[in-house]
């Protein structure tokens, strides 16, 4: 071993144990989160193919994973209003949701009070207003006049920021499931930092709140501010709301207060750049963005935010975790991870998935990318909110951005370098839509020369039939087989009394002989024979 691998193993082994974390997001005690055997009793929920967990053999067949396809209707949500000044949808600045009370998809996001004079006198963070606007195809936005801010004389659809008020916020807004008073349907997290007479807003003095609103416009103030362990109510600027519903926890991905603050050493060199220098291994030193995570049972007490997921050296040099959201299908939590490269100041997304939600592991290649040059996302595509299900496609409402990049429009004169985006007044941070097959993530495929085999794991569960999620070519199949705890195939279940799948659907019963019920047994295993096909997803049924 090298010096200076020992020297790095070493300084991360003398961690505490739930700050240790390898690159992946996964402790350095890998016994403690390693596979195991209680995993393959998956009961009645959704199975993805993101890993090997449950398959103990493939022959001729390869695993795929599909993006999004962005909307011929891109951009839906841009700058059309003359009270708009920087239409800012990025992460935990905005929120599209499908309200099952009205079926309206319903759309917060931030305005930045900016302007061209206010970059030129160094001002790098000034007041945002938050917006609403609603749907109800999901295509076309209504911006609606509320009557609660004004601008020019004019009534506006913001409901959140006045010049008046002195503060600056970065909001998430959440649907909550657990909440039984319909007056406080709505919750939402948001930072308020005091703004001083040059227009400034000064993080170091920020806080955060917590608010619930019955229709997601009016809000109010819990009595008490929310408190992050030993942080207080003090966080960075990141905030994804999300929650368990096995355990009725709400999980907030953030950031945390001290991520950057490291100590540097001052005799060496450095620039004015946004961003700091950064030292290659060396963990005292990891001041990149990086996502960290909070827990709670009434979003006012949470526990001090932990480290998930952090750059490792298979990144650039210039790589930051911009913010994560996460979203459950059956067993399985997908992460959509906001890659920003520094040197380009651009975004991408990448997938992440846990079996745990706190563990996870990385699909390193983009999932979601910018546009073509010259299109309205050609530099930036990041996405913080929960898919919707939409029949049987997942709709991702995402922010492109065509011109501004990340932070080339604000931080030009500051540090005086040249750059194209002079003009605050056409940078904007859009809403976009992408859409992909329901649970349609990854799949495990055979192709049209051989026929595939794949062979999964013994699996325990109460189920009595199975449902696959799969597609087939002009002249693909799937036939499956059931095998007991002998590994026998189980009489009337094999593959000649199969009846086999030739199409695509999200949601097919399997049957034998026109047979959907399969003989109860302590261990169950699946063989799919498979040819020109792809498997997405499966899961047992009562």
């Amino acid at each position: 071993m090298k010096r200076r691998d020992f020297i790095k193993l070493s300084a991360i082994a003398a961690m505490p144990k739930t700050l240790a974390f390898a690159s992946s997001g996964a402790s350095i005690d890998d016994a403690a989160f390693a596979d195991d055997a209680t995993l393959l009793n998956v009961g009645l929920k959704k199975q993805l193919f993101f890993d090997n967990l449950l398959v103990e053999s493939v022959q001729d067949v390869t695993r795929e994973f599909h993006q999004p396809r962005k909307s011929a209707e891109n951009p839906l949500l841009v700058k059309d209003k003359p009270w708009e000044h920087i239409v800012y949808a990025r992460t935990s600045s905005d929120r599209v949701l499908r309200d099952p009370k009205d079926n309206l998809f319903k759309a917060w996001y931030t305005d930045w009070w900016f302007t061209n004079e206010q970059v030129l006198k160094g001002l790098s963070w000034p007041l945002c207003r938050n917006e609403y606007a609603y749907s109800e195809d999901g295509i076309h936005w209504i911006k609606p006049k509320l009557g609660i801010f004004k601008e020019n004389g004019e009534d506006t659809n913001i409901y959140w920021g006045d010049p008046k008020t002195g503060t600056v916020n970065v909001r998430d807004v959440m649907l909550d499931p657990f909440e039984k008073d319909e007056s406080k349907r709505f919750k939402s997290i948001y930072l308020e930092a005091p703004i001083d007479n040059t227009g400034e807003g000064h993080f170091e003095k920020s806080h955060f709140y917590i608010a619930y609103s019955s229709d997601g416009i009016h809000w109010t103030n819990y009595d008490q501010t929310p408190s992050f362990g030993k942080l207080g109510s003090q966080l960075n600027d990141v905030v994804v709301l999300n929650y368990d519903l096995d355990s009725k926890i709400y999980i907030l991905n953030t950031r945390h207060r001290d991520m950057g603050h490291v100590e540097l050493n001052p005799r060496l060199p450095r620039t004015n750049s946004f961003f700091g220098p950064f030292n290659t291994a060396d963990f005292a030193r990891n001041n990149k963005r990086r996502i960290f995570q909070t827990l709670s049972s009434d979003l006012i007490h949470w526990d001090e935010p932990r480290l998930i997921l952090g750059p490792d050296e298979q990144d650039n040099l210039d790589d930051y975790m911009y913010g994560m959201s996460q979203y459950r299908i059956g067993d399985t939590w997908i992460g959509f991870l906001n890659m920003l490269h520094g040197v380009t100041d651009t975004m991408n997304v990448q997938l992440t998935y846990s079996l745990d939600g706190r563990n996870w592991r990385r699909i390193r290649t983009p999932w979601l990318t910018a546009g073509p040059a010259g299109s309205w996302d050609q530099w930036m595509a990041e996405f913080c909110i929960d898919p919707i299900v939409m029949g049987d496609e997942l709709w991702f409402y995402y922010n492109g951005n065509g011109y501004g990049r990340h932070d080339w429009f604000s931080e030009w004169y500051r540090e005086g370098v040249n750059v194209p985006e002079k003009d605050v007044n056409k940078v904007g941070y859009f809403l976009g839509l992408a859409k992909l097959r329901l649970d349609g993530f990854c799949s495990l495929n055979a192709g049209p020369v051989r026929e595939g085999v794949l062979i999964l794991r013994p699996l325990s569960t109460p189920g009595s039939g199975v449902v696959i999620n799969a597609e087939c070519a002009q002249n693909g199949y799937i036939e499956v087989e059931v095998m007991n705890e002998k590994d026998e195939v189980i009489p009337g279940y094999s593959r000649k009394d199969f009846d086999r799948f030739t199409r695509s659907s999200t949601k097919h019963q399997l049957s034998w002989r026109s047979q959907p019920k399969i003989p109860a047994s302590p261990f169950r295993r699946l063989v799919f024979y498979m040819h020109d096909a792809k498997l997405y997803s499966f899961n047992f049924t009562a």
